[in-house]
């Protein structure tokens, strides 16, 4: 779990990065919203000023470097043992919240379901910093990745040559209660 708490900070920092290298927004294609299969096609489309081919080659070759990162995290935990908890308090004004993030698999043979609260209060690590250094560390990394394919495909890139993906079609049912997305 540890690792996949690091991916998720990764992930949402690489996402956010790209959009300063690349702007982009999202713009309605031309079949949002027909109707089709007893819902509404939900067919938005990136809009990146021109450079749509570069921003999408810039995201598939995160999504491998973030695939690679993720594995790597995971072996390097689970070899660790280190038998910690990390009880991270996100509660907000009116809901209360706490996030339960385990160093690796070991540490979940020593927590009961039964005695869960106070199982992982045993365990607990109190100084975050251990977490909030590696996420930091990661995502230097991954920015120092991202400036380096940025700078590959802005220099080398055709965009002129587009790969064959699978054509996927979103439809949102009509009974979904998520209609007012089409608005």
């Amino acid at each position: 779990m540890q690792a996949a708490y690091i991916y998720s900070a990764v992930d949402e920092f690489g996402h956010d990065y790209i959009e300063e290298l690349i702007p982009y927004d999202f713009k309605p294609g031309k079949d949002y919203g027909i109707e089709e299969r007893g819902g509404y096609i939900f067919d938005m489309k990136e809009d990146a000023n021109g450079l749509e081919p570069q921003l999408k080659e810039l995201q598939q070759r995160f999504r491998t470097h973030l695939q690679k990162i993720h594995e790597q995290l995971q072996i390097e935990f689970s070899k660790a043992s280190r038998r910690q908890v990390f009880i991270i308090d996100t509660s907000r004004e009116d809901e209360p919240e706490h996030q339960f993030i385990f160093s690796d698999k070991e540490i979940l043979s020593c927590i009961r379901f039964k005695n869960f609260l106070a199982d992982c209060r045993k365990y607990e690590q109190r100084d975050y910093s251990i977490l909030e250094d590696r996420i930091e560390k990661e995502k230097k990394l991954v920015q120092q990745f991202l400036d380096d394919q940025y700078a590959d495909i802005m220099a080398d890139f055709n965009g002129k040559i587009i790969k064959l993906t699978k054509k996927r079609k979103i439809i949102i049912h009509k009974d979904s209660g998520l209609e007012g997305l089409l608005d």
